[in-house]
């Protein structure tokens, strides 16, 4: 699962998880088309809803940056948190296209 590869990566390198996302990205100094190749992961996973993908992103930034920052009271259920979100936005998909969502 994506979010799982997410958390993942951050949890296994917390500063360079940090290093890369907590200043403004300076998108003048990409390469043309970077920024699109690396959201294409996200972006296939909800259909091409970049709503539901921009959404999906900050749940998911935001989960790491407490679980890293110790934010969450000791003996939380991070991983039924993070299901529990994961769910919801597969229950969006799934009501926003009258079907099954991967």
């Amino acid at each position: 699962m994506l979010a799982s590869a997410y958390r993942q990566h951050a949890l296994a390198g917390p500063h360079l998880y940090r290093l890369t996302h907590t200043r403004p990205l300076a998108r003048p100094a990409l390469p043309e088309g970077l920024e699109d190749r690396a959201a294409m992961p996200l972006a296939r996973a909800v259909h091409g809803d970049i709503e539901i993908a921009r959404s999906f992103w900050a749940f998911a930034h935001g989960m790491v940056t407490l679980e890293l920052d110790g934010r969450f009271p000791p003996g939380a259920a991070l991983d039924a948190a993070w299901r529990t979100g994961c769910e919801a936005f597969t229950d969006l998909l799934r009501n926003k296209q009258g079907g099954d969502a991967p």
